[in-house]
């Protein structure tokens, strides 16, 4: 019995050990999405450009900043054209286009 009563005490220690953890690094990711979204958020102001495989790795594919790039609408240009695009349905789609 006092070896299952040391086991059990050492579970519940590494259990809120991992508890405390987990909070932590879920409260980092709130810190890092507001700071993101504020980065973001100034790039209106600045009128910055990447180029779309740039842009891809940087915000549309990133497994963090993507929860945040994915509910803008974004301007793509190409020489002279330019297309608004916002994700839908698992890509980039233009924003003019009504179904």
């Amino acid at each position: 019995m006092r070896v299952v009563g040391k086991w059990h005490q050492n579970s519940q220690k590494a259990q809120a050990a991992e508890e405390k953890s987990l909070k932590q690094l879920a409260g980092d990711i709130q810190k890092m999405l507001v700071a993101q979204r504020d980065r973001i958020e100034n790039f209106v102001e600045r009128d910055r450009s990447w180029t779309y495989p740039d842009w891809q790795a940087r915000y549309s594919n990133h497994p963090l900043v993507s929860q945040i790039t994915r509910r803008l609408i974004w301007q793509f240009r190409e020489g002279r054209k330019s297309a608004s695009g916002i994700w839908r349905e698992g890509r980039f789609v233009e924003s003019n286009i009504v179904r």
